[in-house]
């Protein structure tokens, strides 16, 4: 009897380390994972891998062509054990056509891409390590980048054994990839999309709320608790004006940026470019610049701004610094908009969706909307500079906070 409950829990221990699928990833436009044909692969040979998409509606991925926005979803495999070639199948895409006459190929709601994989095990098992960077995007034009990674180990043996209901997902999908890639006329265009319309107020609304919760994100919660040390120490010396001048200056580098994002997003919509929140950092030039302004940010942090720097990075480094000067509060919005334009939040992507739909004066008013709850914070504390008495009182847990 006990050697019988020692199997069933070293069966259930196998099943959650080897198994035909992983977990599901899950963000806000969608969820994804990594399948695979076999439960037990063959020692030697082939087998299929699958990665599996779910969009939300009105949201799409893109096949290996994209069309006239976004880019294919790239794949990966480095760090794989047993795993000798791999071949990526491309199932049959929809056209969608994208306000400005724009065209993406791809597709919306449920999809997996199908990869034929030669294996040869290694001690008994094939681990499979997977690279997905991905750019999901709505017909309103809002893209949205992410980037997941999967490990799966699946054990082999002389005795293979299939998973059926991972094989037979697979196996629809490899059917409708074709002989010939489709040209652009022979692709069919996707359904249109369902879904009630929201109104112009109500995605004002929305705007607002997204940009307020904006400040509870991860990218942007940590340099807004080290831009309330400079707060906390005027409120301790007295100085409400300060409190207040400071508070309002780094409110208009907030809406200052957000009016310069929306003017981005004016400009490429005319110009014919697909344009979303976040989108930029598909860019590696725009990834290194803003990757160098957080590393003098830390070097700030660390203090070792009185080492002789040009004036151009020593002007920035002032700046970033929490000090009572208007123009440090105001750039400090710019670089805290900077920093939360990868992270979404709830109500945001539906607001930029229905903004970049419209016209230039509707993009402008949900912008500034968006700025405007982002900055909340900052109007309330100039409002009643006063409840900076509510916060904790300076000692050394700030010291621990800043570094």
């Amino acid at each position: 009897m006990k050697l019988r409950i020692l199997l069933i829990i070293l069966l259930c221990a196998v099943s959650r380390s080897f198994g035909a699928s992983t977990d599901w990833k899950t963000n806000s436009y969608g969820q994804v994972r990594l399948i695979a044909s076999h439960q037990v692969a063959p020692v030697q040979g082939e087998i299929f891998l699958g990665v599996q998409f779910k969009t939300i509606p009105g949201w799409h991925v893109y096949w290996k062509n994209s069309g006239d926005a976004g880019f294919a979803p790239k794949f990966t495999w480095k760090g794989s054990r047993g795993v000798e070639k791999t071949e990526m199948l491309w199932p049959a895409p929809y056209l969608y056509k994208l306000p400005g006459g724009l065209r993406a190929i791809g597709y919306e709601g449920e999809v997996v891409y199908p990869v034929r994989a030669q294996v040869h095990a290694v001690q008994g098992k094939i681990h499979i390590a997977a690279d997905v960077n991905y750019l999901t995007c709505g017909t309103s034009e809002l893209c949205v980048p992410f980037h997941y990674t999967f490990a799966l180990n699946i054990p082999a043996g002389n005795s293979p054994q299939i998973d059926s209901e991972a094989t037979a997902l697979i196996d629809h999908y490899r059917s409708l990839v074709p002989a010939v890639d489709p040209s652009l006329k022979d692709i069919p265009a996707a359904p249109a999309p369902s879904g009630p319309p929201i109104s112009r107020w109500l995605a004002i609304a929305l705007g607002f709320l997204g940009g307020l919760i904006l400040n509870v994100m991860p990218c942007v919660l940590p340099v807004l608790s080290i831009k309330l040390l400079g707060f906390f120490q005027q409120g301790q010396e007295h100085h409400p004006w300060r409190i207040r001048t400071g508070a309002l200056a780094g409110a208009a580098g907030i809406l200052t940026s957000f009016w310069g994002l929306a003017m981005v997003a004016i400009v490429a919509k005319h110009a014919g470019h697909a344009v979303g929140w976040g989108i930029q950092f598909q860019e590696p030039v725009f990834v290194a610049f803003l990757g160098l302004l957080i590393f003098l940010f830390a070097l700030n942090l660390w203090g070792v701004f009185e080492f002789g720097m040009p004036n151009v990075l020593g002007r920035f480094a002032t700046s970033v610094e929490t000090q009572e000067t208007l123009r440090a509060h105001f750039v400090s919005g710019l670089f805290v908009t900077l920093l939360a334009t990868p992270c979404s939040a709830p109500f945001l992507g539906t607001a930029m969706g229905f903004a970049l739909a419209q016209p230039g004066r509707i993009i402008l008013l949900i912008f500034t909307a968006t700025g405007a709850g982002m900055a909340f914070p900052y109007f309330a504390l100039a409002a009643f500079p006063s409840s900076i008495q509510w916060l904790p009182k300076p000692g050394a847990w700030m010291i621990q906070v800043r570094y």
